[in-house]
């Protein structure tokens, strides 16, 4: 009997919990190949989205990108990265945001930039005309 991609994400979830590197590496490999013996690795995709969802379920976040301005000081970083546990963190510099920071957790959109503000109230006092 075949698995959903739903019951192969939570497996690969499982076997990966608490490893990185190359043990990461190693199980990520293994699951391939068992999917490989299968006959299933043309649904590497659609498992690979299952992953994603299972993912949100079991920690929920999936993915989370900030933009700023500017750098941000490491400790903000880690800050963030510790906030974020066991999501993909991705930092951005945007010089043409002028100041602030759009942070982005999934589908969700944070936009606290300058140029942001001036985006909103450029539209509010358009609506007005």
């Amino acid at each position: 009997m075949k698995a959903n991609p739903k019951q192969l994400a939570a497996t690969l979830l499982t076997a990966a919990e608490g490893k990185s590197g190359a043990a990461l590496d190693e199980t990520v490999y293994a699951f391939l190949e068992m999917m490989h013996g299968r006959g299933e690795l043309h649904r590497t995709r659609e498992v690979m989205r299952a992953v994603d969802t299972q993912w949100r379920k079991r920690y929920g976040v999936s993915r989370v990108s900030v933009e700023s301005a500017h750098a941000l000081p490491v400790k903000v970083q880690q800050a963030v990265d510790k906030l974020a546990k066991g999501a993909d963190v991705f930092f951005s510099i945007d010089p043409s945001l002028i100041g602030g920071a759009r942070v982005r957790v999934d589908d969700l959109v944070i936009d606290n930039t300058v140029l942001g503000r001036a985006d909103r109230l450029k539209r509010q006092l358009m609506e007005r005309i």
